[in-house]
């Protein structure tokens, strides 16, 4: 009976141990918004969190949309084929008398 119940105590022990931790974080978790709250309210700047969210929440809706990440907006989907210019590609080289870049910039002087 003795063993029994010391296993139920220390049990019970290690319960109340991780409830005082979970609500040790749960209290850090509420005091860091609660400053950041009072950061915004002073200072007028959002939370880095909320405009990282926001941003997120961008990106998602364009790629629901279609469009890709980076691009402010995307094409109409009825958009002419005929907008498009197909350019036939070619090197541009400097002009036959022409002296190289590098050499039109001074250099330290001695």
């Amino acid at each position: 009976m003795g063993r029994n119940a010391l296993r139920l105590i220390f049990k019970l022990g290690l319960l109340v141990v991780g409830m005082l931790v979970l609500a040790g974080l749960l209290l850090a978790a509420v005091a860091g918004a609660l400053l950041a709250l009072l950061r915004f309210v002073f200072t007028g700047r959002k939370p880095v969190a909320f405009t990282a969210f926001t941003q997120f929440r961008k990106a998602s809706q364009q790629f629901r949309q279609g469009g890709q990440p980076g691009f402010g907006g995307y094409a109409p989907r009825g958009a002419a084929p005929a907008d498009v210019v197909d350019v036939q590609a070619h090197e541009v080289g400097q002009p036959p008398h022409s002296a190289p870049a590098v050499s039109l910039i001074p250099g330290p002087k001695a």
